[in-house]
């Protein structure tokens, strides 16, 4: 039996993206649909795991103003 190279791409490891030594995303086809949410318990420990820069929302301020209009 041949297997096509759409089923092959399907029934491979999927590859992930590493920052500092952890997994940070993957990789996956493109059709394929998952939920966009994760529980609350989940996005905590993210957040605490690994926290946003200590200078984003300055970042962010710098092009928020112009979007939003704030005065």
């Amino acid at each position: 039996m041949k297997v096509s190279e759409g089923q092959r791409a399907r029934d491979a490891t999927r590859p992930s993206r590493v920052a500092g030594g952890r997994p940070v995303a993957g990789v996956a086809p493109a059709g394929e649909r998952r939920d966009p949410w994760v529980p609350a318990a989940e996005l905590r420990r993210i957040v605490r795991e690994a926290p946003a820069d200590a200078r984003l929302l300055d970042d962010l301020a710098d092009v928020r103003a112009p979007l939003v209009g704030d005065e």
